[in-house]
């Protein structure tokens, strides 16, 4: 993999990009803020060696808050069990609300194909009729 072609402020220049470096780089000693010059993106970048591979990318330059948060949220390597279990219930709960609209959708197609064989005067129920008594 090619590295990506990411200049790292100086501190001086952009005191909020710094500020977010220090932020993720406290979170993760191999990770670093800068913008991404083939994308114009401000990134958390992972540094390995020579090797600078964004991880996470953001429009302009967040607050370091908001900037640790997105990256926690993310971060599969601390939390993959969490994000695993947060994405099945969240799959469950579609699952959930499909098996919802299907059996509100037999009983709607039930009802119309009853109410059809009726007015052809089909109906697939067995009708019989009770005479009425006769008072004198």
């Amino acid at each position: 993999m090619e590295p990506a072609n990411v200049w790292l402020p100086p501190s001086y220049m952009y005191k909020q990009a710094a500020k977010v470096d220090k932020a993720v780089n406290e979170y993760n000693a191999e990770l670093r803020f800068g913008r991404n010059e083939d994308t114009g993106q401000w990134v958390v970048i992972l540094v390995r060696g020579e090797q600078r591979i964004p991880v996470l990318g953001f429009n302009e330059i967040p607050h370091p808050d908001d900037a640790l948060k997105r990256l926690y949220r993310s971060d599969a390597r601390r939390r993959g069990n969490e994000i695993l279990d947060e994405l099945n219930k969240h799959n469950e709960a579609v699952q959930e609300a499909k098996r919802a609209a299907v059996k509100e959708a037999e009983g709607e197609t039930a009802e119309y194909f009853e109410q059809a064989t009726r007015w052809e005067g089909a109906t697939p129920h067995f009708k019989s009729f009770r005479p009425t008594k006769k008072v004198s």
